[in-house]
């Protein structure tokens, strides 16, 4: 049975059972507009089409036990993709976004990371972790993809990166190359949107109305969720919190403008002052010219901070403070009841993530802003497979045409 042939009620109640299952009658009502009799026509159709599963009774309160109903999470399986400049990861996932598999490929400074060299691992990936867990691929629901920088998510066709220029994709058409290999609908969307409806749905935003997701990589993301929808760019990129200016008399960035948040707090500006004060003769434990790529400099920067390298401690403190004043600035204008911090980076440092909230925690506490709560990426983050099982997430809810992600 296809879900897309369920009616709105139909469809609500699977959606209800696929986010909060099991559940009782009693707790489906709860939370669905729907009348009990109606509610006990939709069961007995989901029940029959093999939709969803009784799995019991619950405790009763005095009288009959209640049955306790919820989906089918081997009705169907996504594929959820991971694409960025630092790695490729794809996952196979249930419909509960459990993964069964996940095959992953780290970028190395030697090797080759094209469009088409790309876009061949994550097609192996995919069909590798079909065969590996014995899903034929008319059992695949639908693909979801992630992708750093810009892309055009009716499309699927990736734009120009300007934060990182050896990512060399533009014009790769993520949607239709995956469309022609497997017979079920891609989804392509960028890759802090996917990470917001994962974080919204499944971990700290399930009970708020408002949630921005900021990420901290080789590039400054942001994406935002409001009363319950993806606001969506007019440009389509998630770039635009890094080009938020903090000083108008500041450094020249590569958008033309002056001061931008990425001229003072992305990764190659930590890489580079450290580099710079290194060649000034000041004492430091790394040699970051053994690196050929600024994240990999990044992270024994990070290792070398915590080992108590002065230097390396200073300039990731320098990186946290600019960006916390971008952070104010950012909750400032949208008010979110959380902003939820993601990346590897700010992952992988409890300095940076405690300096750049602190910072942004003072700032907006003069203003009388101390509501808005600051975490790291939560439940669907705590996963291996990250962004990629984000994306599976996204491509569910727009399969199911969920008003999350207006397309």
């Amino acid at each position: 049975m296809n879900l897309l042939n369920l009616n709105n009620s139909e469809r609500e109640v699977f959606h209800v059972l696929q986010k909060r299952g099991p559940l009782t009658k009693h707790e489906i009502l709860a939370v669905c507009d729907i009348r009990p009799s109606n509610l006990n026509r939709i069961i007995a159709y989901l029940l029959n089409e093999g939709m969803i599963v009784e799995e019991g009774q619950d405790i009763s309160s005095g009288g009959r036990k209640p049955s306790i109903f919820d989906i089918r999470k081997d009705h169907s399986y996504i594929i959820g993709v991971q694409m960025s400049h630092l790695s490729i990861k794809v996952v196979l996932t249930d419909l509960k976004m459990q993964i069964l598999q996940n095959e992953e490929r780290l970028r190395t400074p030697d090797c080759a990371w094209d469009g088409e060299t790309v876009m061949a691992s994550v097609l192996d990936f995919a069909y590798r972790a079909l065969k590996k867990s014995g899903i034929s691929e008319e059992r695949l629901l639908c693909i979801g993809v992630g992708v750093s920088g810009t892309v055009d998510y009716r499309t699927g066709i990736i734009g120009p990166a300007d934060h990182v220029s050896f990512l060399d994709w533009p014009h790769l058409n993520v949607k239709s190359e995956l469309e022609e290999h497997f017979r079920c609908p891609v989804y392509v969307d960028l890759g802090a949107n996917a990470v917001a409806i994962g974080e919204y749905l499944y971990g700290s935003g399930q009970n708020c109305t408002s949630l921005a997701v900021l990420g901290y990589s080789a590039a400054l993301s942001s994406a935002f969720i409001s009363n319950g929808k993806l606001v969506r760019s007019a440009t389509n990129s998630e770039n635009h919190f890094a080009h938020t200016v903090i000083n108008v008399a500041g450094e020249q960035c590569a958008c033309g403008n002056r001061g931008c948040l990425q001229t003072y707090a992305s990764i190659s500006v930590v890489v580079r002052e450290v580099m710079r004060r290194i060649a000034l003769g000041e004492n430091c434990s790394l040699d970051v010219n053994n690196f050929d790529m600024d994240t990999y400099r990044f992270i024994s920067i990070l290792q070398a901070a915590y080992a108590g390298d002065k230097v390396c401690t200073e300039e990731i403190k320098k990186s946290a403070y600019f960006y916390g004043i971008g952070l104010s600035n950012y909750v400032s204008l949208l008010s979110p009841e959380i902003v939820v911090l993601t990346g590897p980076f700010v992952g992988y440092d409890e300095l940076y993530f405690e300096t750049a909230v602190n910072i942004a925690k003072n700032i907006l506490a003069k203003k009388g802003i101390t509501k808005t709560c600051f975490q790291k990426y939560t439940h669907l983050g705590k996963e291996k497979g990250s962004l990629a099982i984000s994306a599976a997430a996204l491509a569910f809810e727009c399969y199911m045409n969920s008003p999350i992600v207006s397309r």
